[in-house]
């Protein structure tokens, strides 16, 4: 068996193109322009190839370099606002092997002279990949790119484009042709476990977000303290799964984190799937902070919280990084919600009435309004809403 070591990386890269907001959008929106910049080209033969542009929706592109390897990439879209925002969670692999998982946020802003366009990304990064044979260490240098001047700008594909090095956090130019995403990487960061995080931006601000199964009466535990009801099928999982990686941090109560205890140790289980084997390694690497009146410890990747639920929610919002601040637990949930600290909510909502129970939503005489801001239907009949609160 080879032993899996994880690495954390994120990066932030800005750039302004002298064209309208909607061009910019259309190189990503429309299948005929963004095949264009996203295609093989001469380095590679082109392969598997799937665009789905919606919530929910998956693209898959696949293409054999000439100098041997297959690289493979796996994108689902979570959030959409039409020339606003495309935010995608994706998985890599070379030649079968899953080299990283990570989520992207692509920002549109209008500016005097054109559009300004912001590329945020968060991996974490399996080095199984680089000890898989020393022709890996051939790879190209560390780096994405805004690979997209045909589609936004009109430029010709070979035109060098600003491409990060995450090893140095240096800029460098390099041909569209030569830093396509899906060429095998050398390094993204110290694979002996050190995180490496490059803010080359003004910081984003973290969200704060509350995402459960719900039950469509409300409830989130039924009247007899059950949820079987809500156990997600591999669609769903999955879903979760790529909630789990726009996610910087977790806080949560005592019950939660007695509930996902069995995630700190659970790559140790045979009977895994590989989906379920995805969602510990992240759920493992995840920085997660407990609130309890009662534990003297936490084990993994848990610390007790040392402030109120308002301060340290401050703290990690101060704090530079990626990712957002998810709240998990019906207790620490309501209390976020009557502070008014969340942004957004999401809602997994099953098709079954318990009839009474815990409730989602806190009881409180506080009227909070929202905006519909994603929704997606799965085949086994949960609808997921995403609503963002109205501050």
């Amino acid at each position: 068996m080879i032993e899996r070591r994880l690495a954390r990386a994120g990066f932030t890269l800005t750039r302004d193109y002298p064209v309208p907001v909607e061009r910019v959008w259309d190189a990503f929106a429309e299948e005929d322009q963004k095949l264009g910049w996203w295609g093989a080209g001469d380095a590679m033969e082109p392969g598997e190839w799937a665009f789905d542009f919606r919530v929910g929706g998956r693209d898959v592109a696949e293409g054999t370099f000439h100098d041997g390897p297959v690289s493979r990439y796996e994108a689902t879209y979570t959030d959409i606002v039409e020339h606003v925002r495309i935010v995608t969670t994706y998985d890599m692999w070379i030649d079968g092997v899953h080299m990283s998982t990570s989520v992207a946020s692509l920002e549109l802003e209008p500016i005097d002279e054109g559009t300004r366009f912001t590329h945020v990304e968060r991996g974490v990064f399996f080095d199984q990949f680089w000890a898989d044979g020393p022709n890996r260490e051939e790879g190209s240098t560390a780096g994405t790119s805004t690979c997209f001047a045909r589609g936004s700008t009109g430029r010709p594909a070979h035109e060098p484009v600003l491409s990060i090095d995450l090893t140095t956090g240096s800029g460098t130019a390099r041909s569209c042709r030569e830093s396509r995403l899906g060429r095998p990487h050398r390094r993204l960061c110290d694979l002996r476990g050190q995180t490496c995080h490059r803010q080359l931006g003004g910081p984003l601000m973290r969200m704060v977000t509350c995402s459960m199964g719900v039950s469509l009466d409300g409830y989130i535990v039924g009247p007899d303290g059950g949820f079987a009801w809500s156990a997600p099928d591999e669609e769903v999982f999955r879903f979760a799964t790529d909630e789990v990686r726009q996610v910087g941090v977790h806080l949560m109560g005592r019950r939660l984190y007695e509930t996902m205890l069995y995630w700190e140790t659970a790559e140790e289980d045979p009977a895994l799937t590989d989906l379920e084997r995805e969602f510990a390694a992240l759920w493992v690497s995840l920085p997660k902070v407990v609130f309890s009146t009662t534990l003297s410890a936490v084990a993994g990747s848990n610390r007790l919280a040392t402030g109120d639920l308002a301060k340290e929610v401050e703290r990690w919002r101060a704090e530079p990084g990626q990712g957002d601040i998810a709240i998990g637990g019906a207790a620490l949930a309501a209390e976020a919600a009557e502070l008014g600290l969340i942004d957004e909510y999401g809602l997994r909502v099953h098709p079954v009435l318990v009839g009474g129970g815990t409730s989602f939503f806190p009881r409180a005489q506080r009227r909070a309004d929202l905006e519909l801001v994603g929704s997606h239907k799965f085949d086994c009949g949960v609808m997921y809403l995403r609503y963002r609160v109205s501050h």
